[in-house]
């Protein structure tokens, strides 16, 4: 009894471990390694859509309201994009303000138009509840996205072509988002 308790232990610790070792704990989503090989997979056998999400002007929450708010926004944001997507989606955070999902079944460039709204309508609702009504913070998300497997299902080539999008997402205004296709 006491083998199989120790083994029981044993096995409890090391699924512990290997949570700690794949899981963002300020978010809940994988981390960034275990996002690229999640996402790789995904990539290879799921239609849907992955996106880059970046926070716009995060920069500002640290330099006014210090790292408790920052960890505070990243969090509540987290939850936010995990809590609008529509069916299925597989969740990563790939740099401080910046997050990769995967949108199983998501195929409508106006489902990802809705998404993009809605996140960023909530996002700002989230912000003055943290940081208070005056917050002066132009704060919201712009999104690259790229259809799977539409244009590839290589996760490489297709990081690459989202990451292309929210580029011109980041410079044409923010708070919005991009599809990407071969003609942008």
């Amino acid at each position: 009894i006491r083998r199989v308790e120790n083994i029981v232990n044993t096995h409890g610790q090391m699924l512990k471990f290997e949570e700690q070792a794949t899981i963002d704990k300020l978010t809940g989503f994988l981390n960034k390694a275990a996002t690229n090989e999640r996402m790789n997979d995904l990539c290879l056998r799921s239609n849907g859509c992955l996106c880059i999400i970046d926070l716009d002007s995060f920069k500002l929450v640290n330099d006014i309201y210090g790292h408790d708010t920052v960890d505070q926004v990243l969090a509540s944001f987290a939850g936010i994009i995990r809590d609008n997507v529509k069916g299925n989606g597989t969740f990563g955070r790939i740099g401080g303000d910046e997050f990769l999902i995967f949108c199983e079944g998501l195929t409508d460039e106006e489902e990802l138009a809705s998404y993009t709204r809605t996140i960023n309508e909530k996002m700002l609702e989230e912000a003055k509840r943290i940081m208070g009504e005056q917050m002066g913070i132009p704060l919201g998300a712009s999104v690259g996205a790229v259809m799977v497997p539409q244009m590839g299902d290589e996760f490489a080539e297709l990081f690459k072509l989202a990451d292309r999008t929210l580029y011109l997402v980041k410079n044409g205004g923010k708070h919005g988002y991009m599809l990407y296709s071969p003609e942008n």
